[in-house]
């Protein structure tokens, strides 16, 4: 069985990863999350609440590591991301995934900039309601540009970007959303990325970064 580690509150994609045979593992700064987590995985899983740099395991340990939708809410995420290559294994697997800034620029017009904005936000309040001047409360959110320094930054090499999913997922409006992504990808030479978030993941053997828009 494959030793796991994820940094994603609630263990839900541990659990997912659990079916396929892995032995998910957490960090966890809430207890709330590690709780839950640790109730829905058992077995030999063990979940560290605490700062990565205390966790309880040794370096080259894991066979793969996650850290879904967790480095916008960090202060130093080049640090979280330094301490996850200590812990993976020579030539294993790192897959994060991170909030887009092209994404939540194209937000914050819509629901502040354009003319029918007011009638935007009652309609479809979503996270930017009445009162609000930001979508979301993160530290951090990541242009492709700066997603790539922040890799670097870390010891480590993108190697492959792709956008995936943009916008609202179903009926016409998705669907257009979805082509002008591709079209806005393609046209700024895979520098503009509108889609929701940042996917990526790396070898460490080969010191790479893989990167996808999910």
């Amino acid at each position: 069985m494959n030793n796991y580690s994820t940094t994603e509150a609630h263990g839900a994609f541990g659990n997912i990863a659990k079916e396929a045979g892995v032995i998910p593992n957490g960090i966890e700064l809430q207890a709330a999350g590690a709780t839950h987590s640790l109730g829905i995985w058992c077995g030999e899983s063990v979940i560290h609440q605490g700062p990565i740099e205390t966790a309880p395991f040794g370096e080259n340990t894991f066979e793969y590591i996650t850290s879904f939708e967790t480095l916008e809410h960090v202060y130093d995420p080049i640090r979280i991301l330094r301490n996850m290559k200590r812990l993976v294994k020579e030539g294993r697997i790192i897959a994060i995934s991170v909030p887009s800034a092209d994404y939540f620029t194209f937000k914050y017009w819509l629901y502040r900039k354009q003319p029918l904005n007011a009638w935007m936000r009652r309609k479809y309040p979503g996270n930017m309601q009445e009162g609000r001047v930001l979508i979301h409360n993160h530290v951090n959110t990541f242009s492709v540009t700066s997603a790539r320094l922040l890799l670097e930054k870390a010891g480590l090499t993108v190697i492959f970007i792709s956008p995936w999913g943009a916008g609202l997922r179903g009926g016409r409006l998705g669907k257009v959303l979805r082509l002008i992504g591709r079209i806005l990808w393609i046209a700024s030479f895979k520098v503009i990325a509108f889609a929701p978030k940042i996917l990526s993941w790396r070898r460490r053997k080969r010191v790479t970064i893989h990167m996808k828009f999910a």
